[in-house]
């Protein structure tokens, strides 16, 4: 499977296609629009630069169809940025979309910690369905409160959008597989704790500001 970052990659070359093949094929060309102008080198070099015009053109289009198509992906959409951790302690990137959300209930950690779930959804061929669940320890509307704008990769290409930069710990224990099977969702849709957040880091450079005042 192609990840991600290969995709980032190798999505301008791709897009870029045409106008590499007329360069390419330059010598075939050349020798093709001499043949085809009875070898008149002036119209020869006409019948190339009208190619190569043309490819640019193709290239262009490609790259303005990508843009906005990625620009009409995002709008009026936000989306959770950042790293997400197992148990072992390792990280990758994440880039969730933020939709619809869904209190569901509450369950508590084995550490006695409390934490509120919510079920995030998306629309798949005009149906509702759960996308990955949230576990906070406060509202998620209390804990995204400091928006950003990023530029994020998605649908092909590069577009500014809302964001919110969080860390998350993917949940797996017994627990969440109970938390599945009370709340009827697939068993492998995605549960994440939300550890690090806008709003956590925002109260706690306050309090950081209020003890500094003190």
């Amino acid at each position: 499977m192609v990840s991600e970052e290969t995709k980032q990659m190798l999505t301008p070359i791709a897009l870029e296609t045409p106008l590499l093949l007329v360069l390419a094929l330059r010598d075939l060309i050349q020798r093709w629009s001499y043949s085809v102008t009875g070898y008149n080198p002036m119209f020869a070099r006409y019948v190339f630069l009208f190619i190569f015009i043309a490819a640019a053109f193709v290239t262009a289009f490609l790259f303005l169809f990508v843009q906005l198509n990625a620009q009409s992906a995002v709008a009026g959409k936000r989306f959770l940025v950042g790293h997400v951790y197992d148990r072992r302690g390792l990280a990758e990137s994440i880039q969730l979309e933020l939709g619809e959300y869904t209190e569901i209930g509450k369950i508590r950690s084995e550490d006695g910690t409390e934490w509120l779930v919510y079920v995030v959804w998306r629309v798949h061929k005009s149906t509702r369905v759960a996308d990955y669940v949230l576990l906070t320890r406060e509202r998620l509307e209390d804990a995204l409160t400091a928006a950003s704008q990023w530029n994020i990769y998605v649908s092909g290409w590069f577009a500014k959008a809302q964001v919110y930069p969080v860390t998350l710990l993917r949940a797996e224990s017994q627990i969440v597989d109970v938390l599945r099977q009370d709340a009827g969702l697939e068993p492998n849709v995605p549960v994440y704790f939300l550890r690090d957040y806008p709003g956590r880091i925002t109260k706690k450079l306050k309090g950081e500001v209020h003890a500094n005042v003190g």
